[in-house]
């Protein structure tokens, strides 16, 4: 039987989150010397994994995150400082998107709390997908300038938007990206999609994963560090992709790492 994530009634030092990070694509690609174990994670989703774990053992954490709407989802987090990665007012302080200069503020944090634990939540391997070739990114955004202009014509359009949203949190299939499509709704996945397939989906998420542990390698760290993940990722898996709804394997099933040696 697999092991239950448990984060929080484990020891560790420093925690490294990986945002959407499967357990088997770990396994693969992870070039770390270290101690590996598959653990069954206790949601599905970011904002449910974190109101699961957060309790009063939490007044000792420092949790560097790149979540926007982190105070509207836990405004009562009892940690004892959370690092916004996005800055205020998404003001782009730290890009929550580059792992390096996730790393890098890591590091510096790490450094300045010795007597802390300290989370470190890397957005990546789940998209956006950073190594997406610039025809794609180019035509990613003029899908997204779409939206926007079609959204804001139509309340009509931002309801479908909310619905299709919410019916993906629980049935994540590519029927919705098409749906989207037809109402003149953000395609971005959809472009990808009728690119490469979920072969190139697949490829773009291990490029993102592979760029978040090169960074994770540079971290300066101390005592006991753990790498694992919120949840996992659906990556074509019976036409479906992300997480949410039911807990299938590669939604659930996610690494517990610990690190071999310090820096």
């Amino acid at each position: 039987m697999i092991e239950k994530q448990n984060a929080m009634d484990r020891e560790w030092d420093i925690l490294i989150l990986l945002d959407g990070c499967r357990y088997d694509y770990f396994k693969e690609y992870n070039t770390i010397k270290g101690n590996l174990k598959k653990v069954v994670s206790p949601s599905t989703g970011t904002k449910d994994w974190f109101e699961r774990i957060i309790n009063s053992k939490c007044d000792d954490i420092i949790y560097l995150t790149p979540i926007v709407k982190f105070d509207t989802w836990y405004p009562n987090h009892g940690l004892f400082k959370e690092v916004k990665l996005w800055g205020d007012k998404k003001s782009f302080k730290y890009s929550a998107l580059n792992p390096l200069d996730i790393s890098r503020i890591a590091g510096e944090y790490i450094k300045k709390y010795p007597n802390k634990r300290i989370i470190v939540h890397f957005l990546v391997p789940h998209p956006p997908f950073l190594t997406m070739a610039p025809e794609h990114k180019e035509k990613i955004k003029k899908e997204s300038l779409k939206t926007d202009e079609n959204i804001k014509k139509s309340k009509l359009k931002r309801k479908f938007l909310f619905i299709i949203w919410m019916l993906k949190q629980r049935f994540p299939t590519i029927i919705f990206w098409h749906l989207e499509r037809l109402l003149g709704l953000h395609g971005g996945m959809l472009v990808l999609y009728k690119t490469g397939g979920f072969k190139l989906i697949r490829e773009l998420y291990r490029n993102n994963l592979i760029l978040a542990l090169s960074a994770i390698n540079k971290i300066y760290t101390r005592g006991k560090m753990i790498i694992t993940a919120d949840h996992g990722q659906r990556l074509g898996e019976y036409g479906m992709f992300g997480h949410g709804g039911w807990r299938s394997k590669s939604v659930i099933e996610v690494p517990w790492f610990e690190v071999e040696k310090c820096k």
